[in-house]
């Protein structure tokens, strides 16, 4: 599982890299402020996803084997996350998670007070934000049920490319 860990630290190194790219642009140009901010929400999808898939599936492990690591757990489930969730901070992985966290907020941040030909565009950009604040909430700390947290997971996932799509077609017809 270790090793499970540590390959997704370099990918979430890699979001960081690409979030600290797409958070410098200082170009005054709102079309490229938006297209920046809405990559970056993008990419904590992408890093959110896995870390969320990556716990619902030590969880059914746990469940299904009761085991965390090829050792017996009992019926304790909640211990293979403890285990999984102290394993994760210890390499660095809710750091890494924060940082991006930190650059999604400067990136929305700095879109306030948009054109009036910009508002509903700002409107969709931070209804996305919400959407991936609660995925990133949850990449960090699995709650509720296995089933009740796969079904939120994919219910936001859903709402966010839903709402992309939308924002995606808006900066087209702003072109």
């Amino acid at each position: 599982m270790k090793a499970n860990l540590k390959s997704i630290y370099p990918i979430l190194l890699a979001f960081v890299f690409l979030l600290a790219a797409g958070c410098s642009n200082n170009n005054s140009n709102y079309d490229a402020k938006y297209r920046s901010c809405v990559s970056l929400l993008a990419s904590s999808i992408d890093m959110s996803t896995v870390g969320i898939n990556h716990f619902a599936d030590i969880w059914r492990t746990a469940i299904e084997k009761k085991t965390y690591k090829g050792k017996w757990i009992g019926s304790d489930f909640n211990e293979a996350l403890r285990l999984a969730m102290h394993e994760a901070d210890s390499i660095g992985i809710f750091s890494t998670i924060n940082e991006v966290q930190n650059k999604i907020d400067s990136a929305v941040v700095s879109l306030k007070s948009p054109p009036k030909d910009y508002e509903q565009l700002y409107s969709d950009v931070l209804e996305c934000y919400t959407i991936s604040s609660d995925l990133i909430d949850m990449s960090k700390s699995p709650k509720g049920s296995l089933l009740s947290y796969s079904q939120r997971k994919d219910e936001l996932t859903n709402r966010f490319v839903s709402k992309m799509r939308e924002i995606d077609i808006k900066l087209k017809s702003k072109e």
